[in-house]
């Protein structure tokens, strides 16, 4: 499947699964490819900006500011409880709301 759409053989892995919300709900995703064995979807974007906030890799931070925009929080606040909702297990963070207006304002300068 990867290589009929050219896409890299790892498109497709579990990498992600250890910072699934547990809000996440698979009935909110969009199907973005239907073939007779595979169904690809597509995971909402507020949903995918807690999973890189969780994983707070280096590499997350760029695509935390691109998604901002279109990912459903109206404030940092909002964002920082639909985490603690979806991640009650992480550790706390005091400085998790600043982080996340951060985020918003690199977001808005784009």
């Amino acid at each position: 499947m990867a290589a009929r759409h050219d896409l890299a053989p790892t498109w497709l892995n579990a990498n992600a699964a250890p910072y699934l919300p547990r809000t996440f709900d698979a009935a909110d995703c969009e199907v973005l490819l239907e073939e007779s064995r595979l169904r690809v979807l597509g995971a909402p974007l507020g949903q995918v900006f807690l999973m890189k906030l969780y994983a707070g890799r280096a590499q997350d931070h760029d695509d935390m500011v691109s998604i901002w925009p279109d990912a459903g929080f109206a404030t940092a606040a909002e964002a920082a409880a639909m985490f603690w909702a979806a991640c009650p297990h992480a550790p706390s963070d005091e400085f998790l709301v600043e982080f996340i207006a951060d985020i918003a304002r690199q977001a808005s300068r784009s």
